[in-house]
């Protein structure tokens, strides 16, 4: 049997050979998502047209994606979600884990995770684990407005999506008044345990609290290519919060302008105050309260904050699902190490 002939024997029978394939030369990561600007002047009618025409009990969410016109995440997506005065949102569970950063709502909101409810204002943090019950209830006379972001991508990507509707419209709130597992030193007594052997729970990470470590260490130098820079974390071990999902919370100081880097997560924005700008790729993003902007993998960017007040930015990433499987890299613009963050928000 001659090579050509095994080849062909090898095609006939659904199989390839490795020396059949042309020699690559080095190459690095690559895709077609670009770095992507949503106004939110542009996103506001678009609620107010939902909150007005979206009827939530047919719906059974009032959720409006961030859809990138050149390409999605595989991982990861973001969007929000917007709950009128006095309504609930059906409990139900997923494979997907979720967070929730609050955009808008005044107290007398809640997100019921596994009959813990978890109270949501503004800057709060909430996060859904995998398979966990949840449900919204707004008892306030305000809309609530809040980021939904998911790894729903990476999962249905699997094909290993799993979605159950709970037996009444919402679950039995079993947590003391008040009561939160948030990442508070003094609600990590020993009796409560986590209640699943998946990573995550529950969480509440108070915008009060995150603040404050915010205005610590606003005079500190922070990081050269993303500022005061914290990230939200395990509460129990100090590890990523989620298994899947990163969030990190950063401030820009007035005229700070950030080395460039890039990393191979994909990163989703929020500007939760001030305005700036990015420069990913080749493309510059100019930035106000409230915009949402996506960096794409392994992009070169940098930020610099054009205003006279601090910038707060938000984002969301699948680092924490990269890194366990050795696919995380970072560099810095003319270096090329891997690089930890110095401050972590929320661990021991």
């Amino acid at each position: 049997m001659s090579l050509t002939e095994l080849n062909r024997l090898m095609e006939q029978k659904h199989l390839k050979g490795y020396w059949t394939r042309e020699e690559a030369p080095a190459y690095e990561p690559s895709g077609s998502m670009r770095p992507f600007l949503w106004k939110w002047a542009d996103i506001e009618p678009v609620l107010d047209g939902a909150a007005k025409y979206v009827d939530i009990e047919h719906a059974f969410r009032r959720n409006i994606g961030l859809e990138n016109p050149t390409g999605r995440s595989k991982t990861i997506n973001m969007g929000m979600q917007l709950i009128l005065p006095h309504e609930k949102a059906r409990a139900h569970r997923h494979t997907a884990e979720a967070i929730r950063f609050v955009i808008e709502g005044n107290g007398k909101v809640w997100s019921t995770a596994d009959g813990e409810a978890l109270v949501m204002e503004p800057g709060d943090l909430i996060l859904t684990p995998n398979w966990t019950w949840h449900d919204h209830v707004n008892e306030s006379s305000e809309r609530v407005l809040w980021i939904d972001g998911l790894n729903a991508a990476i999962a249905g990507y699997l094909q290993l999506s799993f979605r159950e509707d709970y037996p009444t419209p919402q679950q039995p709130v079993e947590s003391p008044a008040g009561f939160s597992r948030h990442a508070a030193a003094l609600a990590r007594a020993s009796w409560l345990k986590p209640s699943s052997s998946i990573p995550g729970m529950p969480y509440r990470y108070p915008w009060s609290e995150t603040e404050k470590n915010l205005d610590v260490l606003k005079n500190t130098p922070g990081d050269p290519c993303d500022g005061i820079f914290l990230r939200y974390v395990n509460p129990w071990n100090g590890g990523p919060m989620l298994p899947f999902i990163s969030c990190a919370i950063q401030l820009l100081p007035p005229g700070m302008k950030t080395r460039a880097h890039r990393h191979t997560s994909v990163g989703y924005y929020h500007v939760v105050r001030g305005s700036g700008a990015t420069r990913a790729g080749e493309t510059d993003i100019d930035w106000g309260r409230r915009d949402f902007f996506v960096v794409p993998p392994w992009s070169w960017h940098h930020h610099e904050n054009q205003g006279s007040e601090d910038a707060i930015l938000f984002s969301m990433s699948d680092e924490a699902f990269l890194r366990p499987l050795g696919l995380y890299r970072e560099e810095i613009e003319g270096e090329t190490v891997r690089r930890e963050r110095k401050y972590w928000f929320g661990a021991d």
